[in-house]
């Protein structure tokens, strides 16, 4: 959770879901910002290793993005079960890497790096649970 928190703007908040699954709410952040976000943390965790018994274990990340528009009726539930859906979505595309959560659309996934996402304006929030 700390690593996570070191990345995360200053409004951000990030609470433990369950287990080894975090949710991080991203109030007034662009989508594009959102998913520079999740990129980022999957290039930390890549980047750390954790130290046991003298090995260094390699840690992985898989980070699901969705968009929460309370203008179109979407309530916290429903937002949460679209960015596990982009979280299963980066799962299957290998893991350690993120998917975008895009309504009307399959999931938008990119395990590897970063690609740009087309989003409303200000009053949109984005959510990254992993």
């Amino acid at each position: 959770a700390g690593t996570a928190a070191a990345l995360m703007p200053p409004q951000a908040m990030l609470a433990r879901l369950g287990g080894d699954e975090f949710c991080a709410l991203l109030p007034e952040t662009s989508a594009g910002e959102a998913e520079a976000v999740a990129g980022a943390l999957v290039q930390r965790f890549r980047a750390a290793a954790f130290d046991w018994k003298g090995e260094a274990v390699p840690l992985t990340v898989s980070i699901g993005v969705a968009e929460w528009l309370p203008a179109n009726g979407t309530d916290l539930a429903t937002v949460i079960e679209a960015a596990d859906a982009a979280l299963y979505e980066a799962k299957k595309r290998g893991r350690n890497g993120h998917a975008v959560f895009r309504s009307g659309a399959k999931v938008a996934s990119n395990s590897n790096q970063a690609a740009g996402l087309a989003g409303p304006g200000d009053a949109a929030q984005r959510l990254i649970c992993q």
